[in-house]
């Protein structure tokens, strides 16, 4: 224990020392930011003002409606390319700081982790849980295998997309992939075997379990009732696993995330989905870079080191031989 919160302090004093240089690369992108929009929208809307009274008032083509559709043609093109340029810079700062973020967090917390881009997981090892419905396109990439006080943990992002076709109203047809779930699942490894199943789905979504097989049930908690539903083949485990301190974690966990949230306990194994279109993330691109605007992303990074512990995956509860108490 004591190891870990060294570990976790070394994060924190790493990012200490970076934070007037992020606050300088900050200040520099807020400026741009702020320079290039407030020049691109203003002229990206007056030509488009421009464009569509010149339009409206000048029926026939001329010299001087051509002249005047060039200019306001320019000045929409010219406002986009400001737009382009200032999302550039906030893009540049992010990449930044989350490189920083991540190379302190995967070094000092997980140093022998494993990671592949161009990887992901199996559509067989993502859809153990069936927490969605199959999708036509199915990709999975950022794969991560590392392990944290003990507990081995798989974690990769993935879209599913289902095909649609479409009809236009002169007869032709295109075919398009639209996601309708994306984000990032993460694996668990524990050593005990519980030889059930727990699934904890929140609210009404899309996902592929009906129920066969298991049961729905409902903890004594109505608040957490009211937030997920429960699915169990083995209803004395529910309340074995989900003890009314773990559904507060549960709650305090999916907080912390927007979209959706899923677990599943197969037998020794969890799985967690944030099917959160990657938006969970919160960038403080408008207020100034100190440890404490940074704690939440450095916990979005080490964000498997907080399902361990909050779920007290490393607790005697998850060992081998474990009794039911």
């Amino acid at each position: 224990m004591e190891e870990k919160k060294e570990q976790e302090g070394s994060v924190t004093r790493e990012m200490e020392q970076h934070i007037n240089e992020l606050e300088t690369l900050r200040q520099q992108m807020r400026k741009k930011w702020i320079i290039r929009f407030s020049i691109g929208i203003p002229l990206a809307i007056a030509g488009l003002v421009m464009m569509i009274i010149v339009m409206t008032l000048i029926e026939q083509a001329n010299t001087l409606g051509l002249v005047l559709v060039t200019i306001a043609l320019a000045m929409m093109i010219v406002g986009v390319v400001f737009i382009v340029l200032g999302s550039k810079a906030r893009s540049k700062f992010s990449k930044t700081l989350m490189s920083l973020v991540r190379n302190s967090v995967h070094k000092n917390l997980w140093p022998d982790a494993r990671y592949d881009n161009n990887a992901g997981f199996s559509w067989q090892m993502f859809n153990k849980p069936h927490f969605f419905e199959e999708p036509d396109r199915y990709t999975s990439k950022d794969w991560m295998d590392a392990v944290y006080d003990g507990i081995q943990f798989q974690s990769a992002s993935y879209n599913l997309e289902r095909r649609e076709t479409h009809t236009d109203s002169k007869g032709h047809t295109h075919t398009e992939y639209v996601s309708y779930a994306k984000g990032t699942m993460y694996r668990f490894d524990f050593e005990r075997e519980f030889g059930a199943t727990v699934k904890v789905i929140e609210g009404k979504r899309l996902f592929a379990f009906t129920g066969t097989g298991l049961e729905k049930v409902q903890t004594e908690w109505i608040e957490f009732n009211k937030k997920f539903v429960t699915y169990t083949s083995d209803i004395n485990m529910v309340f074995y696993i989900l003890t009314p301190q773990i559904q507060e974690k549960i709650m305090e966990l999916e907080g912390k995330f927007k979209g959706q949230f899923y677990m599943a306990f197969l037998d020794s194994e969890l799985f967690i989905c944030v099917n959160d279109d990657h938006a969970s993330l919160k960038i403080p691109y408008n207020q100034p870079i100190t440890i404490d605007t940074l704690k939440p992303v450095i916990e979005f990074v080490a964000i498997p080191a907080v399902f361990i512990k909050l779920l007290g995956l490393n607790k005697n509860k998850f060992k081998k031989n474990a009794g039911v108490e």
